[in-house]
């Protein structure tokens, strides 16, 4: 991890680990916690991530680049595709960047 990074690769991860892909030209994170063996934890609607139903949604999801909006199909069946749902690390990622969420950071690396 770089010192004004999260970024890491795959097999720095800890179980426990909370992790977050960027989306949609950076405008949100997708949050997940890495449970081991290349499985991740994490909250989808329908497949889609942001998830709220509102025009907020139809604007950043026809911004950002197509990909698809299907679950895991490695742990997750269609019929639960929707709330917290259980993914394969590549899944989650869809084909976006590893970060991990660093906590108690100190001010100074904060605000840098």
């Amino acid at each position: 991890m770089g010192l004004l990074s999260n970024r890491i690769d795959k097999g720095s991860l800890k179980q426990g680990d909370h992790i977050y892909s960027w989306r949609t030209a950076y405008i949100y994170a997708h949050h997940g916690i890495y449970i081991g063996d290349e499985k991740v934890i994490h909250f989808t609607r329908l497949g889609q991530e942001v998830g709220t139903w509102t025009v907020l949604d139809l604007l950043l999801e026809s911004s950002g680049p197509a990909r698809p909006l299907t679950p895991c199909t490695n742990y997750t069946s269609s019929e639960e595709c929707q709330g917290v749902i259980l993914s394969c690390l590549n899944c989650f990622l869809a084909s976006g960047i590893l970060y991990r969420f660093e906590y108690s950071v100190s001010l100074a690396l904060f605000i840098a």
